[in-house]
């Protein structure tokens, strides 16, 4: 089924849409890699909808280009993650190191997802970066806040 047939393509004018971020964090890398390594993630993720689907790209922008970073526990979550995503008609982009800094090279560092409908979405992701979810009032008190907020089985705010 392709992402017109799953409701991709049907966006009303005000449909809110969001990218998520989901950060290795058995990888130990410290801030400032998570942070490029997501930068890539959503590069990469923006690429994609240049040509798969520009009014959904569009449609991010023109709301905001809301973004919400995860923490994901292991690559095999992460392939779960993908999967899901992909099975939903989202895109979903996992991001290699080069291995010049802190992990080997090829590691996977952070799979992006989206952007895409926040009710699509968040089938993956569970509810976190949605405006009306606890999450999202806790991330912006503090972004960086670690504490343990289960949003799927192993997806935490980062």
């Amino acid at each position: 089924m392709n992402a017109l047939k799953r409701g991709l393509g049907k966006l009303s004018g005000g449909e809110e849409c969001k990218m998520v971020l989901c950060v290795r964090m058995d990888l130990k890398m410290d801030k400032g890699k998570m942070a490029a390594q997501c930068c890539h993630a959503t590069l990469a993720c923006y690429q994609s909808l240049l040509t798969t689907n520009p009014r959904l790209l569009k449609q991010w922008q023109r709301l905001g280009q809301a973004k919400v970073a995860l923490k994901c526990p292991t690559e095999e979550e992460m392939d779960k993650l993908a999967a899901h995503a992909r099975s939903l008609g989202l895109t979903a982009k996992s991001i290699r190191d080069a291995g010049r800094t802190q992990v080997a090279a090829g590691s996977r560092t952070v799979l992006g997802i989206g952007p895409g409908p926040v009710k699509i979405v968040d089938q993956v992701t569970g509810e976190c970066g949605s405006r009306s979810s606890t999450a999202a009032t806790l991330a912006h008190q503090n972004p960086m806040d670690s504490s343990p907020l289960h949003l799927t089985a192993h997806l935490k705010l980062l």
